[in-house]
């Protein structure tokens, strides 16, 4: 019967795509293989599962295959089933599935019972049980495509799962209806506008303004379209079909339908209506049209086409379209095309999507190509988007694209092999390294979904043609994940490699990438230049053999292999400017940064020169150029997103369009989007017209968002500011350079220009920026001080190094600060510490004549994060922990400062800035020293001293006064540390009413004279000194006797200390020595020297004795040397040879004081001391 019947089997059971939907499609094919079996009448059990195995496949088989083992698989088909059902069940993962579930939505134009299935399929994996019913009406009104549908039931109090769809079933049929009426009045329309011509259309064009209601007519909306009302809200933000205006539906719509192009594929639905489409374009050459041609690229081919304002269509001829290098197939179209006044359409050979490139614009057009050979034609949507055609509410323009030199142009051709294929650097092959103690890792491959595969096939052999990828054999311990991005035209993909393990793993290679500012430092006087685009930039840099398998990949078709660079690694970046540094280097007026390269020069013939040279080396290294980028000989280029002219950098259109189409933030975070975006073209705004504060404010951690008036207008502020343009100079190190900074109580600005031989000052680049809460606080001084740091650091690449340059403030106090003998508060010296490096001259200029001053009090927030804020806190925490006194804490201090109103007061001026204060004001005592106080954590500084407040004054004074130290040293104490006024008054005052400091005082004692050096005498031997050194334990005692000239000592040992024994050791010594007696001697206040008798016996009548100062026992010890004890060596003056020799040896090993004072008091002296 089976065969009689002729039956398909059933198709193969695909279980590769997408093994999460496996227990799914095994479901479905099962119900397709009994329906297929009972039709064919085959009720054999063990035939059926043979049948079942080969109708499945080789995904069923092996999954069988691996049942086989065990006896529930048994040899009948229903075995099998309950084997297979099993096998399903344990691979179910349920959260998986009820995530699928809940990504299930309906798409655009699928009805509502074939989403509906789709919800059920998913719902049966996801064992939802008794809530299935619920959960998928809960997803039927959450994933609807229909607003409408979706507010209706929700207006339905426990709408049920059929309710839902009888509303929903009866909402898409009305719908269907209605859009078959509203299509059948447009064809109406269109035939009308067809047989009559233009007159006609001009004639039947509606009446601006509300028509007047016909007695008996029901009111319709003019919103939405539906009768009963006149206007409501349901069409608010959405855009009409038919015009393209917004807040009102097509239905509603009052316009004339402009109707799109719409080409169709050959199966499409032959019940769609036709199209119409109306070019009112004469294909003629006359003198009217000559000035609308332009040339364009159209798929690297150049054309010319006609800028047509009037055409709804873009017309391209047969032999246009065979010129194509590769000439796309065409797809048949239901579109029918008409010239002017004619009723009879043109014959169209079908429709095909190309690129066109005009100047710097590039974008996929949709062409209808007709027979022969004529004009082309750009219609008015294309035209306008590609920025050949300006329409104005006055005006249609034709803006021609950007000329570029012929004479480059032709030198370009003289290079083709620059532009033919994807070429590799000569001799570069990157090798990468691997951290010893990195892991490899395999990841298991991507699902790559349905609607992009046969793209993703196509990528893969482009890529294998172009060798960027090779397929892998042996075994891979690497292994990424194939990354697949559609690209906007939605034919195309991205091919990309997740290699953030590799990434992990590989040592990361150095490489400094210029910023603009260094790209652009010498384009002074430049006229003409040449942007060049490199061809797929990172694949046409190799990769060594060794590393390749950290680059394999997993795709549909098995393992492949990176054999070029890829933008994923994380080194790519550093290569690939490494690489073309090494091609390009040493060449004049080319810049590049990574695969944009600019060349500029002052004129035409020495642009054919750089151009050559730069073409050269490019040819020679075997690296090729994408055509369709490169700009050859052009008067304004883009380079990294910002334009080049002769003029000056002015900021890309792209940039500024982009600041302006964004939206009314509403959130913290899109505020925080547009402000980092406005800050990229921050160097552009020499003012703003508002403050940025209203939107900073909203990025506060804490703050809630509230979007008022003040918010709205500061938005529109800076969208206003930057959208009004401004070009700045070149910097030229050739010519002076100024700085103008200014602060103000929201934030910092600087400007960075230059004075030409002109005597025009033409800006450079601006910059502002927000200040911290806690900069926010600093006194104006500073403030003005951080500007000045600000502006240096901002604009270091330009003025560092430089030999000098001037600053403009408009605060003269700072003048004084940065003068090279000033001592500036701590913070200020942190500041000034900062920017010491610079050779700069400050200047003072009023604030009226001062351009910074706008960019100060309406900064826009900056992205940095104010890092010299921490390290300036630093230095004051160190100050003030340094300043507090030892007793007293810092929050002790900062208590009682914010309890001190003349500090308070103080403290508000120095942050406003307002010292309007009288003489009866606590802050008028401060005002002389505005510039020497600051404010850190609550605390006022002079300096780096804490100014205390008056309640802890007479406890800070009692701190330093402990020991009873005198007034003065007192006061230097205080002075290390803390300061107030009148500070020096107070300590005298406590001292003086200190009981034991004034019992202590010593004013009224005698005063000792100031010590006399004694005259040295004139010879040896004419002036002695006599002392005893004793006695020692033996209980001898030592006469000394030293001669103030020669510092020769003469020692003798006696028992007894008499006048007589010392008496007769000066005769020996006078006898041995000079056989007379010295003019002068000098000895101790005692007795047994002074003995009148004695001493008069032994001198001469010519000599001279001077007694010393009485010296107590304490006063001899601490000032005469320890001298060792002596042996015994005579008892007197009669051994006169062997006390020779006694004295001889003693001089040789003690040390001798040299007497060199004299004291007429009693008060000790030296002088008469021999150690």
């Amino acid at each position: 019967m089976a065969s009689q019947l002729n039956l398909p089997s059933p198709a193969r059971l695909d279980l590769r795509t997408d093994p999460n939907t496996a227990q799914t499609k095994w479901k479905k094919w099962y119900a397709q293989f009994e329906l297929f079996a009972v039709a064919a009448n085959i009720e054999d059990k063990k035939r059926l599962r043979q049948l079942l195995l080969y109708t499945a496949g080789d995904d069923l088989q092996s999954i069988a295959a691996g049942l086989g083992d065990k006896e529930a698989a048994g040899k009948d088909v229903e075995t099998l089933v309950a084997a297979l059902n099993d096998h399903f069940d344990s691979k179910r993962n349920l959260p998986f599935t009820r995530y699928q579930f809940r990504l299930c939505t309906q798409q655009s134009g699928e009805p509502i019972d074939e989403w509906l299935q789709r919800l059920k399929d998913a719902a049966d994996c996801c064992g939802f049980e008794g809530l299935r019913d619920s959960l998928i009406r809960d997803q039927v009104i959450a994933g609807c495509s229909s607003e409408q549908l979706r507010r209706k039931l929700l207006a339905i109090d426990n709408v049920d799962l059929e309710q839902a769809l009888r509303v929903a079933r009866a909402m898409e049929t009305a719908e269907t209806q209605a859009s078959l009426m509203e299509s059948n009045e447009a064809a109406v329309q269109r035939l009308r506008l067809r047989d009559t011509g233009a007159a006609a259309s001009s004639a039947e064009r509606p009446v601006k303004g509300p028509a007047k209601q016909q007695p008996g007519k029901q009111t319709t909306c003019i919103r939405c379209g539906v009768p009963g009302h006149r206007t409501c809200n349901a069409a608010r933000g959405k855009t009409c079909e038919r015009c393209g205006k917004r807040n009102h539906l097509a239905r509603a719509c009052l316009s004339r339908p402009l109707e799109a192009v719409r080409a169709l594929q050959a199966d499409s639905d032959s019940s769609e209506p036709e199209d119409s489409i109306f070019c009112l374009t004469v294909a003629a050459t006359g003198t009217a049209t000559a000035g609308a041609r332009t040339t364009v690229l159209v798929d690297s081919t150049q054309l010319e086409v006609l800028v047509d304002s009037g055409a709804d269509c873009n017309i391209l001829t047969e032999k246009a379209w065979r010129k194509l290098p590769r000439p796309p197939p065409l797809q048949t179209t239901r579109t029918k095309v008409f010239a002017f006044l004619s009723s009879e359409p043109l014959s169209i050979l079908g429709a095909c999507s190309l690129q066109v490139t005009t100047g710097q614009d590039s974008q996929e057009v949709r062409f209808i190509v007709v027979p022969g050979d004529g004009v082309n034609i750009l219609g008015r949507e294309a035209s306008t988007s590609l920025r050949l055609l300006s329409l104005g509410p006055q005006v249609r323009a034709i803006a021609a694209a950007e000329t570029e030199n012929a004479e480059t142009l032709a030198l370009a051709k003289q290079f083709p092999e620059l532009f033919k294929g994807l070429g590799k650097v000569k001799g570069v092959s990157v090798q990468i390294g691997i951290k010893p103690d990195a892991r490899p890792v395999c990841h298991p491959p991507s699902r790559v979904p349905v609607h992009l595969r046969e793209a993703l096939d196509r990528e893969l052999d482009e890529q294998e043609r172009l060798q960027i990828i090779q397929p892998v054999e042996g075994p891979t311990p690497w292994v990424s994940r194939i990354v697949v991005v559609p690209k906007e035209d939605g034919k195309t993909v991205r091919i990309t490699q997740d290699l953030r393990d590799v990434n992990k793993a590989a040592l990361r290679q150095r490489h400094q990438i210029p910023t603009f500012e260094e790209a652009t430092s010498d384009m002074t006087g430049s006229t003409i230049f040449t942007k060049l685009d490199i061809f797929k930039a990172f694949h046409q840099i190799e990769i060594s053999e060794d590393s390749r398998k950290y680059f394999v990949f997993s795709t549909p078709r098995g393992m492949r292999q990176l054999t070029r660079l890829s933008m994923g690694f994380a080194s790519a970046s550093e290569i690939l400017q490494r690489v073309m540094q090494q091609v390009l280097e040493g060449l004049t007026g080319v810049k590049w940064i990574h695969d944009d390269i600019i060349i500029h020069s002052q004129g035409p013939e020495v642009h054919q020169e750089h151009v050559a040279a730069c073409l050269t080396r490019l040819r020679d290294n075997g690296i090729t150029l994408n055509a369709s980028k490169c700009r050859w000989g052009i008067g304004k280029a883009k380079f990294m997103a910002m334009t080049l002219s002769k003029f000056g950098i002015q900021p890309s259109e792209e940039k500024i369009a982009e600041l302006q189409a964004f939206k009314d933030p509403q959130s913290a975070k899109e505020v925080r989007s547009f402000l980092g975006l406005a800050n990229h073209l921050e160097k552009f705004m020499p003012h703003l017209a508002d403050k940025a504060e209203p939107l900073r404010r909203l990025t506060r951690k804490g703050q809630e968002f509230v979007w008022d008036r003040e918010q709205q207008q500061s938005f529109q502020a800076v969208k206003d500011c930057i959208s009004e343009g401004c070009t700045l100079a070149f910097f030229d190190k050739r010519l002076p350079t100024e700085l103008v900074v200014d602060a103000s109580p929201v934030g910092v600005g600087a400007i960075l220009q230059q004075r030409h031989p002109s005597g025009q000052t033409r800006p450079v680049a601006y910059a502002s920026r927000t200040l911290s809460d806690v900069e926010r606080r600093y006194s104006q001084i500073e403030r003005e001080a951080l500007g000045v740091k600000f502006g240096c650091l901002k604009f270091a690449f330009y003025l560092e190094g430089c030999p000098h340059f001037d600053i403009y403030t408009d605060h003269k106090p700072l003048l004084g600060i940065y003068r090279a003998d000033s001592r500036p508060p701590p913070r200020l010296e942190c500041i000034m510490l900062q920017t010491q490096h610079f050779t700069f001259k400050l200047h003072y200029r009023k604030g009226e004549d001062n351009p910074a001053d706008p960019l100060s009090r309406n900064p826009l927030t900056s992205a940095s994060s104010h890092k010299d804020e921490a390290e300036d806190t630093r230095l004051c925490n160190a100050v003030v922990q340094a300043a507090t006194p030892k007793g007293l804490t810092v929050d002790r201090i900062r208590a009682a400062t914010e309890r001190d109103p003349a500090l308070v007061v103080v403290m508000r001026a120095l942050e406003t800035g307002n010292w309007s204060c009288g003489a009866a004001s606590p802050a008028h005592s401060f005002r002389s020293l505005k510039d020497e106080l600051s404010v850190h954590a609550g605390l006022l500084l002079r300096g780096n001293r804490i100014v205390i407040p008056a309640e802890l004054q007479q406890l800070t004074i009692g701190l330093a006064h402990q020991g009873h130290l005198g007034q003065k040293k007192t006061c230097d104490r205080l002075q290390r540390k803390v300061w107030w006024p009148g500070m020096s008054k107070q300590v005298e005052a406590v001292v003086t009413n200190c009981l034991p400091c004034q019992a202590a005082r010593t004013d009224g004692a005698v005063k000792h004279p100031p010590m006399q050096p004694t005259p040295l005498p004139s010879g040896a031997w004419q002036s002695l000194s006599v002392d005893v050194c004793g006695p020692f334990p033996t209980g001898e005692n030592v006469v000394v006797l030293v001669d103030y000239f020669s510092h020769y000592p003469n020692l003798y040992v006696v028992r007894s200390l008499t006048s007589a024994s010392v008496i007769n050791c000066v005769i020996a010594s006078f006898s041995r020595s000079l056989r007379t007696t010295p003019p002068t001697s000098r000895a101790k206040n005692s007795t047994c020297f002074w003995t009148a008798s004695g001493f008069d016996s032994a001198g001469s009548p010519h000599s001279t004795r001077r007694r010393t100062a009485r010296w107590s026992a304490s006063t001899a010890a601490s000032t005469r040397p320890s001298t060792p004890p002596r042996p015994k060596a005579t008892t007197g003056g009669g051994r006169s040879t062997s006390g020779c020799s006694d004295t001889a040896t003693l001089c040789t090993e003690a040390p001798t004081a040299r007497p060199t004072t004299s004291c007429s008091t009693e008060r000790p002296a030296t002088s008469c001391h021999l150690a």
